[in-house]
């Protein structure tokens, strides 16, 4: 098989893709433009993760939202942060975190039930968060005045490192990691 001219090797082409995306990539986008299906690509790339792991590679293969992202290894951070400046990505404000949380634990969920929980006024940040594409409209609920519900998407998930809703983390976890994050700021 050719791709441009050149031998199709797989694990090559999967892993400079890999490396020059900034979203999870998933097996059935490669499988659209390469001609293997999606099944043998994703062989190569739980391949590929596990060779970064047995190696101890710089860089590590996260099982995201269905795909797969190369990231740098966490243990490394440190050094990177010496080396190039805090990088810091888009940060959430603590409220909009908050709403986050609890569109994510109490999925689907309306405006006021959030506000609920709150204790405040939401619009402004359940407009935020459906702007930047960490929520969304999910429907409207059968009760009086059809409330809209909201839900994450795979932002969400992206953003925070989680394959599926599944990976939230319980109560004692979150209090673990607000505290690290505390402790860093």
């Amino acid at each position: 098989m050719e791709i441009e001219g050149e031998e199709l090797n797989l694990k090559a082409l999967i892993e400079a893709a890999l490396f020059v995306s900034e979203e999870p990539i998933r097996a059935a986008e490669l499988s659209d433009i390469l001609p293997v299906d999606g099944g043998k690509i994703r062989q190569i790339m739980l391949e590929l993760k596990e060779e970064y792991k047995e190696q101890e590679r710089g860089m590590q293969l996260l099982e995201i939202s269905g795909g797969f992202k190369m990231t740098t290894r966490e243990e490394h951070y440190s050094f990177l942060e010496k080396l190039f400046g805090r990088q810091t990505r888009a940060r959430l404000s603590d409220s909009a975190i908050e709403t986050l949380v609890i569109v994510a634990y109490y999925q689907p969920v309306t405006r006021a039930e959030v506000e609920s929980l709150r204790g405040v006024n939401s619009q402004s940040v359940i407009n935020t968060l459906l702007e930047k594409g960490f929520i969304k409209i999910k429907g409207r609920r059968d009760e009086i005045g059809r409330p809209m519900e909201y839900s994450t998407t795979k932002k969400f998930l992206d953003y925070f490192g989680l394959g599926s809703l599944n990976d939230l983390p319980d109560e004692d976890e979150v209090e673990t990691l607000r505290s690290r994050e505390e402790q860093n700021e």
